[in-house]
């Protein structure tokens, strides 16, 4: 019932299932592999990334970042 007023629950449904499953419970790793830059303060949204943030995406191991700011170059430098 959570999840069907949520307004973004394609990101957490998937996880919050595979998590409660107790063939998956004990599998999984507490790390959702994103690269994520917050506005500070509130700490409440994260930033768009853009090509300022390059060197931290790059440097984080992270597989997936969230979320990129509109025809930025950032995406290219990326795929570079």
């Amino acid at each position: 019932m959570y999840f069907a007023n949520f307004l973004a629950s394609s990101e957490g449904y998937f996880h919050t299932v595979i998590c409660n499953s107790k063939y998956y419970q004990n599998t999984t790793v507490n790390n959702d592999l994103r690269f994520m830059a917050w506005d500070n303060p509130p700490r409440t949204l994260p930033v768009n990334l853009t090509t300022e943030h390059f060197a931290a995406i790059a440097s984080s191991g992270a597989p997936f970042a969230h979320s990129f700011a509109i025809d930025n170059p950032v995406l290219d430098m990326i795929d570079t």
